[in-house]
């Protein structure tokens, strides 16, 4: 879990290096503040201790949980590239890969991956402070949402036939 999630920091940090210029964002200061919180507050969780005496069951559940949710984000990345933003940006349309799937597959990623976490440091503030995070993830899928609309004419018909989050068994 420590190293998938190096792996994916390192590729977080390479990526915002390197990212293309936007050619629109979010206005106002709250599409900033839900995206800096959506980003950070599972590091609450995390600095945490983990849950003392958590059953052996659970410690493999989250880990595994915890390994394949950053080894995923590590996977949608090399597919969003210098596409990359934590702000409500847009930079380029990406609809390939994992994208094609829905249309925001690295918050996915990280649910599975906060999921974990929340298991391994297994509390009522993990769960509270797990549960804030994520809604403030989808708001930031809303702030995005609004910003590719407008900056992108193709966005709406790949909004129609891409589910959001939650892969459509139908495919």
């Amino acid at each position: 879990a420590t190293c998938a999630t190096l792996l994916f920091l390192t590729m977080v940090v390479a990526v915002t290096i390197f990212r293309l210029k936007p050619v629109n964002a979010a206005d106002g200061w709250e599409p900033r503040v839900t995206a800096l919180g959506g980003t950070f507050l599972t590091v609450l969780i995390a600095v945490t201790p983990p849950y003392e005496n958590l059953p052996v069951g659970l410690t493999f559940l989250g880990t595994i949980l915890v390994t394949s949710g950053f080894l995923l984000c590590a996977y949608v990345m090399c597919y969003l590239g210098r596409s990359f933003s934590i702000m409500a940006e847009a930079r380029k349309l990406v609809t390939n890969g994992p994208y094609a799937i829905v249309r925001h597959p690295l918050y996915l990623s990280e649910l599975v991956a906060l999921v974990g976490i929340v298991i391994l440091h297994l509390s009522i503030s993990a769960v509270a402070i797990g549960s804030v995070q994520w809604l403030l993830q989808l708001r930031r899928m809303q702030n995005e949402e609004r910003v590719l609309k407008h900056s992108f004419a193709e966005y709406a018909s790949y909004a129609g036939r891409t589910p959001m989050v939650i892969p459509s068994i139908r495919r």
